[in-house]
């Protein structure tokens, strides 16, 4: 079996959606419409100690058909993780298995449906939350949603309690429209909710003093001030309590537009 781009694309958001994903979306490989505004990030040292962002890692990320060669989309899809919030300080996508696990393998699933589709190998390679991509420029592009001012992609129906995967592949596929709404409008709960001023502005994060980042990247000893404000737990992993201020409990209508 085959079919026409547009047909193939439909089919395979179908399965999509049937392997458990939340969202879907194509768009085609090339240089992120966010280049820009990531290169004056890296300049400004904002990506504290992720090191692997700058250099070889930034020249990979500056155009999305690199990471992989002869892949001309990415097959985009999100997992929402929102539900109810839990109680203590592990945020709620730690809780159960390996999300890099367990998608990559939704994401394969997709990659074997293809084949299987179509009656012969294709160059395809899943990325989840691990490769030199960015990812939320895919997601935009691909339909998924919105930067939000607390730089996290926000979907319209599950805020920005999802984790994101994408298949790129070497193979014609429909690309979906980019998701050009700022739904974000005058609020800023996710500016003030951050402890630590990581925040400095919207859609601006300041690695160095992400608790997040501080936890999971950080090598050197965390500052003494970004200490007792972790030990407080009054944040949690990923941020948990600034998303949850932009957004409720997944429901990202909550605000202005």
């Amino acid at each position: 079996m085959g079919g026409a781009p547009a047909a193939l694309t439909r089919r395979l958001e179908a399965v999509a959606y049937g392997l458990g994903f939340d969202a879907f979306g194509v768009a085609a490989l090339g240089e992120p419409a966010t280049r820009a505004h990531f290169d004056a990030w890296l300049d400004a040292g904002r990506h504290g100690g992720m090191t692997y962002l700058a250099g070889h890692g930034a020249e990979l990320r500056r155009d999305a058909r690199r990471p992989h060669p002869g892949a001309t989309h990415a097959v985009v899809v999100a997992a929402s993780y929102g539900g109810r919030e839990p109680s203590g300080p592990v945020a709620r996508y730690a809780r159960g298995d390996d999300y890099h696990e367990v998608l990559r393998e939704r994401v394969r699933a997709l990659h074997h449906w293809l084949e299987a589709e179509l009656g012969h190998p294709i160059n395809a390679r899943p990325y989840v939350d691990s490769g030199p991509v960015l990812e939320r420029d895919l997601a935009q592009r691909a339909g998924l949603g919105w930067f939000g001012k607390n730089t996290m992609l926000i979907t319209p129906h599950a805020g920005s309690f999802v984790f994101l995967a994408s298949l790129f592949v070497e193979l014609a596929l429909a690309p979906s429209a980019p998701f050009e709404a700022d739904r974000c409008g005058t609020c800023t709960r996710c500016l003030d909710a951050c402890p630590t001023g990581a925040l400095p502005a919207p859609r601006v994060l300041d690695a160095n003093r992400c608790i997040s980042a501080l936890t999971i990247e950080w090598r050197d000893a965390i500052p003494e001030a970004l200490r007792r404000v972790r030990a407080a737990g009054a944040v949690r992993w990923r941020g948990d309590a600034r998303r949850h201020a932009r957004t409720g409990a997944g429901d990202s209508d909550d605000g202005p537009r």
